[in-house]
């Protein structure tokens, strides 16, 4: 019996996630995907699928997953949204939210690091690909 009180508890363990805390907004740019834009959305959203953990990692908002690991590319009109000390970010016209440091699943398009992604140069030096396009969450 003890036995499986102990494994329940393991099991229990893994499964729990700890929340990342935050008292105010990173100064992470949410680097906007240049072919999502207010003035040009996309008549097709795509849908190939990334999972993984959403960091902010120093200038970067970054997905950590077993098939990606890269910078995120945000539909403009994305924004941060402090619940508590919960961190979120909000894609616009409904398509969803993530909460950071958290486990997720995201729809949308992959560009390897060597594609010519029409990035401004502060982004693409300060983070640099392979990048993950998000159309939503």
């Amino acid at each position: 019996m003890r036995s499986l009180i102990v494994l329940a508890m393991l099991v229990l363990a893994s499964c729990t996630t700890f929340p990342t805390s935050y008292t105010t907004v990173p100064n992470a740019r949410l680097i906007i995907n240049p072919f999502d834009t207010i003035a040009s959305r996309p008549s097709v959203l795509n849908t190939a699928s990334a999972s993984g953990t959403i960091n902010v990692a120093g200038d970067c908002v970054t997905l950590s997953g077993e098939r990606f690991n890269g910078t995120l590319l945000w539909p403009e009109g994305t924004e941060y949204s402090l619940e508590g000390t919960r961190l979120f970010i909000v894609l616009p016209e409904m398509r969803g939210r993530v909460a950071v440091g958290k486990s997720i699943t995201l729809a949308g398009s992959t560009f390897r690091s060597s594609d010519k992604v029409p990035l401004p140069e502060k982004d693409r030096e300060g983070c640099p690909g392979p990048y993950f396009a998000v159309s939503t969450a």
